[in-house]
């Protein structure tokens, strides 16, 4: 807080409960009245919980975990944040809502604390911990999705240790124009807040060419494309060696024929995370007029009937649909192959979509390796046309 209150004397807090217990434990039951929390988190409701049961984790001790919680709780009352959450290790392809998300409360943990080094203790005795270096971290793949590489962009941004053999190192902005853009531009960016949107609105804050050329050098080093940067990641080449992944958004405009549009697991090593690279398609949605439209989505993949009369073994696409930082509706009812719904009255505009399969966050009931079959054990993908019709 006294962080933020030196680049804003004015900031305001909401008020913040902090739940923290020796009964606290990592178990992941789910029941957190019992402290089973699964791990450390900041629950979007002005909740922190932090485990602290000695023979499973400490994290009071550690203090970039509690300023990386926090940091959560900034992005909420202070900026947005438009991260799905969900489980994520280092070296994870994830969603690029998440890397930034994640990325950012690294980073801004590295910041206050003025410490670089992450480091997450475990079960004293044991090699449990992890640390990550906010401004030497690597791990591959790296990219727009990497939560690492966001991890290291904003710290250089920041930090003063200037360091010409590390692609240019030689600059530092400070935290006041990363604070100004989290709290402006990020916040009402007509796209998902990703590294994308926050460099794009950052470069364009900055008048000075080698604080422009800076930002660009920081992208290089992050493995992702400067030149024609813009809020939609529209240039960029890095695709994390992955299918469904570029662009970032695939267009369409309301009223023309149906699209395909495919999402695969392949980077979901748990295969149930939901949160990875491509298990989500971001769609740019061009509506010319007001009106409201009927929005369709049927699978064009054909999906066997496995065995077992338990597997839900058929894709369940959902579409959140939003303006900016509007949510405005969603299609989630569960039908297998086919999700079909009507939109309130759209302004003509650029609205933007989140196309997912169920099937790649469902923790129960799924085929393990869905949707591969004995005949294509490889197969990660779901593809579904999708359509939006004005109403008559």
């Amino acid at each position: 807080m006294r962080f933020v209150e030196s680049v804003n004397p004015n900031a305001v807090f909401p008020p913040l409960d902090a739940f923290w217990s020796i009964h606290n434990t990592a178990t992941t039951s789910g029941s957190i009245d019992l402290g089973q929390l699964g791990s450390s988190f900041y629950d979007g409701n002005e909740e922190l919980f932090l485990v602290g049961d000695a023979s499973n984790d400490t994290d009071e001790f550690d203090d970039h975990v509690v300023a990386h919680e926090w940091s959560h709780y900034f992005e909420d009352n202070f900026s947005r944040s438009d991260s799905i959450g969900g489980t994520h290790f280092i070296g994870d392809v994830l969603d690029p809502r998440v890397a930034f998300g994640e990325g950012w409360a690294t980073a801004l943990a590295a910041m206050a604390l003025a410490d670089p080094v992450y480091c997450d203790t475990g079960v004293p005795g044991t090699a449990a911990g992890f640390g990550i270096g906010a401004e030497t971290g690597s791990y591959s793949p790296q990219g727009w999705y990497d939560e690492v590489g966001v991890v290291r962009f904003l710290y250089d941004l920041f930090d003063d240790n200037n360091d010409p053999a590390d692609n240019g190192d030689t600059v530092a902005l400070g935290f006041a124009p990363i604070y100004d853009v989290m709290t402006g531009p990020q916040a009402t960016t007509a796209a998902f807040t990703t590294l994308f949107s926050f460099a794009t609105e950052l470069r364009a804050s900055l008048t000075d060419p080698a604080e422009q050329q800076f930002v660009d050098d920081r992208l290089a080093q992050a493995y992702t494309t400067a030149a024609g940067l813009d809020i939609w990641g529209s240039t960029e080449q890095n695709g994390a060696g992955g299918q469904d992944t570029l662009p970032p958004y695939v267009d369409y405009t309301a009223g023309d024929p149906a699209l395909n549009v495919c999402v695969n697991s392949e980077f979901d090593r748990s295969a149930r995370d939901g949160n990875k690279l491509a298990e989500s398609r971001f769609l740019r949605i061009a509506v010319p007029v007001a009106d409201q439209y009927d929005v369709a989505i049927t699978a064009t993949t054909v999906l066997p009937v496995t065995p077992s009369t338990t597997d839900r073994d058929q894709s369940d696409p959902d579409m959140y649909l939003y303006l900016g930082p509007q949510f405005i509706t969603a299609g989630t009812s569960g039908n297998e192959n086919s999700e079909t719904f009507r939109t309130p009255t759209l302004q003509a505009g650029t609205y933007i979509a989140d196309l997912e399969d169920w099937r790649f966050d469902d923790p129960d009931g799924a085929p393990p390796n869905y949707p591969a079959t004995a005949q294509d054990p490889g197969n990660t993908q779901v593809c579904f046309d999708v359509s939006f019709a004005a109403t008559p």
